[in-house]
């Protein structure tokens, strides 16, 4: 099999280290020359290589994935491109973190052809891994991308296309309420991790991910939520001012922890 990955960021170069290792080759397209050569080296493997054009990337794969989809209209105009210049029996994933895949298959000749992919690891790509169906996907391609996730060793989970998928909404509706409790004074973030990990079989807390995610990043996935979902989602005011005062996280070194060599240690003060 012959794996196209779209992108050199983490998640890119995840699914690429995925591939290879799962016996397919793998050739990673980008924009700069050097990120793209320094993704494949990265790989140490024989069966990966890569290139920045796009079009002829494209022309004998099996697979390809669109891993860069912070811009909706960005991505349309590149699956468009994969679109024309890949077989039609091609299968085409896009990797999503909020993004809904109907809006980006709606840039198609043949909309039904584009499936999602979005993991269910808060930190890092892993899996298992959301298979994203979007409005009018065929069963054959859903199915067929179900299939290239089992052959990466990941377990597939089908949802259907909508806000949080089913990962994130619920791992953001115990991590609101975290911090609800907190800013409530029933305990303090210690104590609440401890709840959820000791009681709910979690191996981390919710205050603890959402230190290590960055509460930037939660902040602004509640947002999104809220806007869909209405304000069960509404960012906590101590979520605000912990970002508005730069203190994110493991990233900045404080958040709900304060954090030393990558590991949370003492309690932050208000």
């Amino acid at each position: 099999m012959h794996v196209v990955i779209l992108g050199v960021g983490p998640v890119g170069r995840a699914l690429a280290r995925a591939c290879a290792d799962s016996g397919s080759s793998v050739t990673l397209c980008g924009e700069d020359a050097n990120a793209v050569l320094d993704a494949v080296d990265s790989l140490s493997s024989p069966d990966a290589d890569g290139t920045t054009d796009l079009t002829g990337a494209v022309g004998d794969a099996d697979v390809v994935v669109e891993t860069r989809t912070d811009a909706v209209e960005p991505t349309r105009e590149r699956l468009a491109d994969v679109e024309d210049a890949a077989p039609g029996e091609t299968q085409l994933l896009v990797t999503v973190e909020s993004t809904a895949v109907t809006s980006l298959a709606v840039a198609l000749r043949e909309p039904d052809r584009l499936v999602g992919l979005h993991s269910t690891v808060p930190v890092g790509w892993d899996g298992p891994i959301e298979v994203v169906v979007p409005e009018g996907a065929s069963e054959q391609r859903v199915a067929a991308a179900e299939s290239f996730v089992e052959r990466l060793g990941w377990q597939p989970l089908r949802v259907h296309d909508g806000p949080g998928f089913v990962a994130d909404r619920l791992r953001l509706a115990q991590q609101v309420e975290a911090i609800r409790t907190y800013d409530q004074g029933v305990a303090d973030p210690a104590t609440i991790d401890r709840t959820m990990t000791l009681s709910g079989g979690a191996d981390i807390g919710p205050l603890e991910l959402a230190d290590r995610q960055g509460l930037d990043t939660v902040l602004a996935a509640l947002e999104r939520l809220a806007s869909d979902l209405g304000p069960r989602f509404e960012p906590p005011a101590t979520l605000v001012e912990r970002v508005e005062d730069g203190r994110l996280g493991r990233v900045s070194g404080d958040g709900f922890y304060e954090w030393n060599d990558d590991q949370p240690t003492n309690l932050t003060d208000e």
